[in-house]
């Protein structure tokens, strides 16, 4: 009980007692402002990777990921392509048989392009890499190909490309010299000489000795006897 003195009364009164929610202490909340900001960074981080175990859920496995890159760079990019593009259209189909090769023995073909395969009476195809660049000219021109392959310097030769149907095509064959900047490769720019042979062009030699030679002279027994 307690005693409240009034002016020109007093009386005897019974104070209000705290209520259950007035005993209870309050709440600890963040006392500084670190302490705030850290709170708001931790539900931020929360809320963000279960945003993206919630994405990844969703889609499907996949390789082709979205790099972005910028504007300068895929310009340049699709200006290169564009360029690549317009130089193997013209090796493919132009006079100049251009076929890299590589610069170690047995100097075997890094491409295949279309216009060697078409010079030589071949289909286009992607085959051929594995093929010596000496495999591609005839037996007699052979030993002055390999001195000039071996030799490393650049040369101009007058060969002539073996073709499928056992034709031989004249041309000038350039070997460009080993680069220092990329020794593993060399080129072999084939420009052809004369056209290409045609179906009434000098049979082979194997053929030229199966054909019989007639006799310009009749024989005596197809004449009657006098």
């Amino acid at each position: 009980m307690t005693t409240i003195a009034t002016s020109g009364n007093t009386s005897t009164r019974e104070a209000p007692r705290a209520g259950p929610a007035q005993s209870q202490p309050a709440a600890h909340g963040p006392c500084t402002l670190s302490e705030a900001v850290q709170a708001v960074n931790d539900h931020q981080r929360q809320v963000e990777m279960r945003r993206m175990a919630l994405a990844a859920r969703r889609r499907t496995p996949s390789d082709d990921w979205p790099v972005p890159v910028p504007r300068s760079h895929l310009q340049t990019l699709e200006q290169q392509a564009r360029e690549a593009a317009a130089l193997r259209g013209l090796l493919d189909n132009g006079p100049l048989i251009a076929v890299p090769f590589s610069a170690a023995p047995p100097y075997t073909l890094r491409d295949m392009p279309a216009s060697l395969c078409r010079a030589m009476g071949h289909r286009p195809h992607g085959g051929g890499r594995e093929l010596p660049l000496t495999r591609l000219f005839s037996a007699a021109d052979l030993p002055r190909l390999q001195q000039a392959l071996f030799d490393g310097d650049a040369a101009t030769l007058t060969v002539h490309l073996r073709r499928a149907d056992g034709r031989a095509w004249r041309c000038n064959v350039h070997l460009s010299a080993q680069d220092a900047a990329d020794p593993d490769w060399r080129w072999a720019c084939i420009v052809p000489d004369v056209a290409p042979p045609a179906e009434e062009a000098v049979q082979p030699a194997h053929d030229r000795r199966l054909a019989a030679k007639s006799s310009p002279r009749p024989r005596l027994d197809a004449w009657p006897a006098a």
